[in-house]
């Protein structure tokens, strides 16, 4: 089609296509711009339920006017080929900005907060999307994030009413639409849907941004739908330690398999994600309560005098000079006052210098603290019985390897090589003869098998499976104790 003219649109070259349609880049003639068309495939230009979900996203699109929503112009058709005409973007999608990549934290908010406030836009009017994913997700060359394809789109009916009839008509039985690892619990279980599940969705969007995995995986859509339905995500934590734990939160609440725990807007995450941003920007910290910082009950009462009398916070000069007042006129008074005062705070100092004492830790007094690392990759650490090695495991690129650093010579010997699995619990035995450790096989992040290794090398014993914690030693050495989780 390259080099035809459709209507009034030239087109240029070809941008993309997939299931649902082929992007061309075409030159309007008319308004001498570029924009993009989006055509039907050939292969379902006679399948009327396709041409009805067509017409149905550009509908639905241009009902919305937002910036972090992809332009629809119109919508035409050619030869009985109908096709959409849409704005001309300059950038590339989610998907392939992230290259199966970890993302830094201020792009990842900055772009959850745009994805966030599109959907707010979207659902105020009654639009839910249903296929919230990377590759619906264009990220322009100035930034500006903005949401694609329409195609699954549903507005929410009245129960009964006719675009209810229509929904029912284009789902044949036992077909879920939208795309099997993004898909909310509700949207797997082929229930009735809301604006929540476009939550859930961006969830797992942003999970895969902050740690380059989905959160839900598998070989088959089974397997897929089982982790959504039943399994908790792994903490992001675990993945990428740089990111902030309030992060973490606000991904496992958008991962909330009960839909009333979840967030219950678009808004409420956007501000979530704002104060997040300006947080992390600012290195804001909360500031402490006053008398969480009281020793002597002094700033507790300050506090209590100015919420009562807030004239008296305010006019800290017209204070004093009405105590320099008080003081003319009640000398004596004003002297006893300040004697009582003077044994008050000596008393007070006195006890506060004892429970010091009481608790000083004189071995801790004078200590260094050296770095030990400098690639800011370590995970986990343990240090041995005698002080003499320190085990840690190391992060890069998605893969994950362990070291045994000796530490009066600072050599570092690799006693487990990169691989993509996960790594825990740590841990030493009593004597210093062996290193445990869990760990995770090759694609498979939930099971976890406690490992046993001779300190000098050797190769890694198996001791049991299900560890998900770390490991602690009776007194003889002869036991271990760990937790194992079961729902």
């Amino acid at each position: 089609m390259i080099g035809q003219t459709v209507s009034h649109y030239r087109i240029v070259g070809k941008l993309g296509g997939g299931g649902m349609g082929v992007v061309y880049e075409a030159e309007d003639t008319r308004l001498t711009r570029r924009v993009a068309l989006k055509f039907i495939p050939a292969e379902m230009v006679h399948d009327q339920k396709s041409l009805d979900r067509f017409v149905r996203e550009a509908r639905a699109a241009s009902q919305l006017n937002h910036p972090g929503i992809c332009t629809i112009h119109d919508i035409d058709d050619n030869n009985g080929h109908p096709f959409i005409v849409m704005e001309k973007l300059q950038g590339v999608s989610l998907k392939e900005r992230m290259r199966g990549k970890s993302m830094e934290v201020d792009e990842i908010l900055d772009i959850g907060i745009q994805v966030a406030d599109a959907l707010a836009a979207s659902h105020a009017k009654g639009i839910i999307h249903r296929d919230i994913k990377p590759a619906n997700i264009f990220v322009s060359q100035t930034g500006q994030t903005k949401i694609l394809d329409f195609g699954l789109a549903k507005s929410i009916p009245e129960p009964g009413s006719s675009e209810a009839a229509l929904e029912d008509s284009l789902t044949a039985v036992g077909v879920i639409p939208g795309t099997a690892v993004y898909m909310s619990p509700e949207q797997a279980r082929g229930e009735e849907l809301d604006v929540r599940t476009d939550l859930f969705s961006l969830g797992t969007v942003i999970y895969q941004m902050a740690t380059a995995r989905l959160p839900f995986a598998g070989a088959t859509s089974a397997v897929i739908f089982h982790a959504i339905l039943e399994l908790d995500p792994v903490s992001t934590q675990q993945f990428n330690s740089a990111l902030p734990l309030r992060l973490d939160e606000i991904i496992h609440r958008l991962l909330e398999k009960e839909r009333d725990l979840r967030y219950q807007s678009a808004a409420d995450l956007r501000g979530d994600l704002k104060r997040l941003k300006r947080d992390t920007e600012s290195g804001r910290k909360v500031a402490p309560s006053s008398t969480s910082v009281s020793a002597l009950g002094v700033s507790t009462a300050r506090s209590t005098s100015a919420t009562t009398n807030p004239a008296a916070a305010s006019s800290p000069i017209s204070q004093s000079s009405a105590v320099v007042a008080a003081a003319g006129r009640h000398k004596v008074g004003t002297g006893l006052a300040a004697l009582f005062a003077i044994v008050v705070l000596l008393a007070a100092g006195f006890g506060v210098y004892s429970l010091l004492a009481r608790h000083r830790m004189t071995p801790f007094r004078n200590f260094s603290v050296t770095k030990v690392t400098e690639d800011g990759n370590v995970v986990f650490a343990a240090i041995s019985p005698d002080g003499n090695y320190i085990l840690s495991t190391v992060r890069d690129n998605g893969l994950a390897s362990m070291s045994l650093r000796n530490v009066p010579t600072n050599s570092v010997t690799q006693v487990q090589p990169p691989a993509e699995l996960y790594y825990n619990g740590l841990s030493f035995s009593r004597d210093g003869n062996y290193f445990y450790f869990g760990r995770s096989d090759p694609g498979n992040d939930e099971l976890k098998f406690l490992y046993r290794v001779p300190l000098l090398g050797g190769t890694p014993e198996k001791l049991t499976a299900d560890v998900d914690s770390n490991t602690a030693f009776s007194p003889d050495g002869r036991k271990v104790a760990f937790m194992r989780y079961d729902n």
